[in-house]
């Protein structure tokens, strides 16, 4: 290793703060000789860590070491003047822990700025030439929002700092945000993801052709990820559809049925229930799920393509997906009857009864089986509230959830994208002897726990909803995050028809009662289109056939940005 990155390695500690010299190179000339030492020339596992001398959390009086390293950094930007090289010099005085670099990255994405060229100036100063993590936060948030795709490569190589990568992806993704469609180089946060916080035991593989332009080569990558992907994260998922731009190979080979698949797998696994953010994240998934379902009738007819299907599906009617830009009630109807048209074909109804027949495969064939009916052939009746019992793939990871959905879309992933709503066994069972456990209504108002965070509630929180009964209405209220925490701001109270309320809760509560012999269904409901129903464009040269006449719709009221909370309509 050269003489420049062993000088990012930790000095022994003292008790004085350290202070950047000008015998210190700068942090991207250390990063890059790091990069360029390491195996491969990838970081390792998390980022280059420790990149200086260990600086102590500054303490104040009466206050915990993070406040305290709160009010340092506010103290930088509220004195700033306008003067970026006056504040370039108080970041490189400002000495913090490694962890504390997102407070200063937030500080300056929040930044008033009169000048952007002159924004974008000071944000490669610091970005290129700081000798502190303060001062290359700094850079990196200014660069988010001034910078071009000239940056790119600077905030890729500064983002493998354990301790830069979140701001780093940060500002590559407001850049590609600005940028659109047609912007240059619009992988590149998604590949630092991948280099960075990927599992190296799946994705490792993939690294050496993240960068490559040639559709041919990241084809064949993608391919060769394992059919079986029960124990990808969510956010490798997403990131791996975003670095490979899976719709453009999707596009290049409109008749490959093996993308098909693979394409598929990814989406159901970035839409697990464990982290709802990552779908709502996703720019790029409408579009993939356009494809894929357009696409859906061309696959193979065999068992693992009717589960994935299936959990597509589940994803669509009452899962993240429903949220999307651009999944309209329309549009949703289209691609639910366009799945169940394809899943109601003799060929694909045989497979099931074939594989029904061999001993082992009653768990999944019987979740097909149910996964079908519930979906296409006894569908929910329409309504302001309505509960979606889904069980997840026998083979795959996951719990069973009793979904709540208002006015036709999924509470819980709008308020609390960060764990699964809760199964039927928390929130339906139990009570009195009509059920309705936990949800039934009183006229005490009782606090009821709707979902909880994948980490646990200790952790990333839980949804916490008052409910009570009110005369002939049910109102759920106070949405927080924790049982006893303050109300989430700009959430109203939800109101319900105290007489449906309670039929929707005895419906949902016969979840193990209902069952099927077919797979999809040609009756009422969305096993198949109408006829003389149109196609509708997918956007890769495929169709989803059918508009969704006939199909369940559901009204969609307006939503926030995807992933934040939405004021819910007060009714």
């Amino acid at each position: 290793m050269s003489a420049e990155p062993q000088r990012a390695h930790p000095a022994p500690h003292t008790s004085a703060p350290h202070r950047s010299t000008p015998h210190e190179p700068p942090l991207y000339e250390v990063l890059l000789g790091l990069t360029r030492a390491s195996p491969d020339g990838l970081p390792p596992r998390s980022g280059f860590r420790r990149l200086r001398p260990a600086a102590p959390v500054p303490v104040g009086a009466g206050a915990t070491p993070w406040a305290s390293a709160q009010l340092a950094v506010r103290a930088v930007f509220e004195a700033w003047s306008g003067d970026f090289a006056v504040l370039a010099g108080e970041l490189e005085r400002l000495r913090l822990p490694e962890r504390c670099a997102r407070l200063v990255a937030s500080a300056a994405a929040a930044l008033p700025v009169a000048d952007p060229a002159a924004a974008r100036a000071a944000g490669r100063l610091l970005a290129a030439q700081g000798r502190s993590l303060p001062a290359v936060a700094a850079g990196i948030a200014l660069l988010g929002r001034f910078g071009t795709a000239a940056d790119v490569p600077l905030l890729s190589l500064l983002g493998t700092a354990n301790a830069l990568h979140a701001p780093a992806v940060a500002a590559l993704e407001r850049l590609e945000e600005a940028a659109g469609p047609a912007g240059p180089d619009g992988r590149a946060a998604a590949v630092l993801h991948l280099t960075v916080r990927g599992e190296r035991a799946t994705v490792g593989p993939l690294l050496r052709v993240l960068r490559s332009a040639d559709h041919r080569v990241r084809r064949k990558a993608l391919l060769g990820l394992p059919a079986d992907l029960p124990t990808v994260d969510p956010a490798d998922a997403r990131r791996i559809l975003e670095a490979f731009d899976a719709a453009a190979l999707l596009d290049a080979f409109p008749h490959d049925t093996l993308l098909v698949a693979a394409t598929g797998r990814l989406l159901v696994r970035t839409a697990a229930a464990c982290d709802p953010a990552d779908l709502l994240a996703c720019r790029a998934a409408p579009g993939l799920y356009a494809r894929v379902v357009g696409r859906a009738g061309t696959l193979v007819p065999r068992f693992e393509h009717v589960a994935l299907l299936l959990s597509l599906a589940h994803d669509l009617d009452s899962g993240t997906a429903a949220l999307l830009p651009g999944h309209s009630p329309v549009r949703r109807s289209a691609l639910l009857a366009e799945l169940g048209r394809v899943l109601a074909e003799p060929a694909w109804t045989a497979v099931v009864a074939a594989i029904g027949r061999r001993p082992g495969a009653a768990a999944r064939t019987g979740w097909v089986r149910r996964a079908g009916h519930r979906l296409f052939e006894a569908p929910a009746p329409a309504g302001r509230f309505r509960i979606a019992v889904v069980e997840p793939d026998p083979a795959r990871p996951g719990r069973s959830e009793a979904r709540l959905l208002v006015d036709g879309l999924p509470l819980v992933p709008r308020l609390f994208p960060h764990g699964p709503t809760l199964g039927p066994a928390e929130l339906l069972d139990g009570g009195p002897p009509s059920g309705g456990g936990p949800l039934r209504a009183s006229r005490e108002p009782q606090a009821v726990r709707l979902a909880e965070a994948s980490c646990g509630e200790a952790c990333c929180g839980a949804l916490w909803v008052t409910v009570r009964r009110v005369a002939g209405e049910v109102r759920w209220s106070d949405f927080r995050h924790h049982e006893h925490a303050a109300p989430l701001p700009g959430v109203a109270a939800l109101r319900f028809d105290a007489r449906d309320y309670d039929a929707e809760l005895a419906r949902a509560g016969r979840h193990d009662d209902d069952g099927g012999d077919r797979l999809g269904g040609g009756g009422p409901g969305r096993g198949v289109p109408a006829a003389g129903a149109g196609p509708v464009a997918d956007p890769g040269g495929g169709a989803v056939h059918g508009d969704g006449v006939g199909a369940r719709r559901d009204p969609r009221p307006a939503l926030g940005p995807p992933g934040h909370p939405a004021p819910l309509p007060d009714r």
